[in-house]
């Protein structure tokens, strides 16, 4: 969309352009684990979220205040 937008073939006041960002865990997962739904593997997935999250939202407040 944004390569559109930039060639000309979107109009500019009707599109804007876009930032997709990845919040990316900080330990690999592997396949097997995807039925795994006890409690230890769940809070383990949340405080690992939690720690990603911290560290994307003071990257994008910097991106922003740059």
């Amino acid at each position: 969309m944004n390569e559109w937008v930039d060639a000309g073939y979107l109009p500019d006041e009707r599109f804007n352009r876009i930032t997709v960002r990845w919040l990316e865990l900080d330990r690999e997962v592997p396949y097997p684990s995807k039925p795994d739904r006890s409690p230890a593997f769940i809070r383990g997935l949340l405080d690992s979220g939690e720690r990603r999250a911290e560290v994307f939202l003071t990257d994008v407040r910097e991106e922003l205040t740059d």
